[in-house]
């Protein structure tokens, strides 16, 4: 059983880490590895952010995975990443289905929007089984994508 926790200001490494893993870089719109200063001031911005959410997904004690909900005047967009020894276990369908619940239950009616790469067939597949719907083809920083919608019914 997975549980999920909001981000806490002690998960800063913990998210660089994640992020500039090789396999999470390859299925990122920006393969740039981040650097520490540059993580510091966004992870700093992010924990004050009204308009980001943030979930540490943990198995036990130890954290699996984050998902993060961006909103902006257009749209709500999803992230997603799992931590390298936990990939592959079927988590990610479960995170985002626990915390697109917690997000609804907060802020009704929203579409939350995921954009992932044609090549990224783990995570398209994850997004699926949470009931997100392929909407469209596209291309982001020229490599083919898809964009997957999830709207929540109950608002």
């Amino acid at each position: 059983m997975i549980t999920f926790r909001t981000i806490l200001p002690e998960d800063e490494l913990l998210l660089l880490r994640w992020k500039n893993d090789p396999e999470a870089l390859d299925h990122s719109f920006d393969t740039t590895p981040v650097k520490l200063e540059d993580h510091q001031h966004w992870f700093r911005k992010k924990l004050t952010d009204p308009n980001a959410c943030m979930y540490i997904f943990e198995s036990g004690e130890a954290p699996i995975g984050m998902v993060r909900f961006d909103k902006s005047a257009e749209e709500i967009i999803v992230g997603i990443v799992i931590d390298p020894d936990h990939r592959g276990k079927g988590y990610g369908s479960e995170m985002l289905l626990q915390s697109a619940a917690d997000y609804f239950g907060r802020f009704p009616g929203s579409a939350l929007h995921a954009y992932i790469k044609n090549d990224n067939l783990a995570s398209i597949r994850s997004f699926g089984k949470a009931g997100f719907m392929h909407s469209k083809d596209l291309t982001i920083a020229d490599a083919p994508s898809i964009l997957m919608t999830k709207t929540d019914v109950q608002g």
